[in-house]
């Protein structure tokens, strides 16, 4: 076992790299890559929170190793799989290899594997066990580290995305989508078949595994909704008519825009139940409406607030 370890080690460090030219630079392991997405930036010093999350990280995990080593204690599994990811994943030094052949570009996510709330738990139980006072001392961080994970993830695109009002820090949804998902729960329990649901809030598939959806955020994302003509093209017609849109009948795709074959589209996707945004409106008569008003004329609202409407087909 420590020979299969060497030789992994000496791969990712020595021959890989050597093999490989132009890998990923050593700084990615330390910018911040919370500026693109939704994950915690723990080189970021700038804020005081930051500076105590963090630090307790780095410090209650290494001063964990060291008591363990300098009292000679036997590790046990759960510290040798932390001391595994840090030596091949959470290590710059491997970064570069594991970017090429495991993570791609978003290697940050990794560091998820090592600073989580098992490690937190496994960090607790430790210091409770086998420090004296005033060593309980210890504990106090890892309990405010906690309380942190589950009220708030503090990055920039965190803040800028979350909800201004209404949001739920322990679902990590707004109270208005955990409402409709209840109503949409007690639906599905009565069905023994994956329902096709077409969706305008992307948590949808994160608290529903027994639903299958024509579209989700994979095709939407990287969409240009303001995109040249030329560059637009033809898509799905229930994907036209349901991406959410910043503007009333914007043109995303080549497709025409036509709400009146909503009905028709549904049906022969086999569409059951249908969510949408209440800030989705088209002009009709020189007016704007919301587009579900008139899809009622093969579904019913079953829930409706001033965020979502939910639908069910008759």
């Amino acid at each position: 076992m420590n020979y299969f370890l060497a030789g992994a080690l000496l791969s990712f460090l020595v021959v890989i790299p050597l093999i490989r030219q132009g890998l990923t630079s050593y700084d990615y392991f330390f910018i911040n890559h919370s500026w693109y997405d939704v994950c915690n930036d723990f080189f970021d010093f700038k804020n005081p929170i930051n500076v105590f999350i963090n630090s307790s990280w780095i410090l209650l995990i290494l001063y964990m190793f060291s008591k363990k080593i300098l009292k000679g204690e036997k590790l046990g599994n759960t510290t040798k799989y932390m001391f595994l990811v840090i030596l091949f994943f959470i290590n710059p030094i491997t970064m570069p290899t594991v970017i090429e052949y495991i993570s791609d570009f978003v290697y940050y996510r990794a560091f998820d594997i090592l600073f989580n709330t098992f490690t937190l738990g496994h960090l607790f139980t430790y210091f409770y066990r086998n420090m004296k006072f005033p060593d309980y001392v210890y504990c106090l961080p890892i309990i405010c580290l906690l309380f942190l994970i589950i009220n708030r993830l503090n990055t920039y695109e965190m803040e800028r995305s979350r909800p201004s009002d209404d949001f739920n820090p322990l679902y990590k949804i707004t109270n208005s989508e955990m409402n409709m998902y209840k109503v949409l729960e007690e639906k599905l329990s009565k069905k023994t078949y994956r329902v096709r649901v077409v969706t305008q809030a992307d948590s949808l598939k994160a608290y529903f595994y027994n639903v299958e959806t024509p579209f989700g955020v994979p095709s939407t994302r990287d969409v240009i909704r303001n995109a040249p003509i030329e560059e637009k093209q033809n898509v799905s017609e229930i994907l036209n008519l349901f991406i959410v849109r910043e503007f009333a009948d914007q043109k995303v795709f080549l497709n025409n825009l036509d709400y009146k074959s909503a009905c028709p589209v549904l049906k022969s996707e086999d569409i059951e139940y249908l969510i949408l945004r209440q800030d989705q409106v088209k002009e009709k008569e020189g007016e704007y409406v919301k587009i579900w008003l008139d899809i009622r004329e093969c579904m019913d609202p079953i829930f409706v607030d001033d965020k979502y409407v939910l639908l069910e087909m008759r």
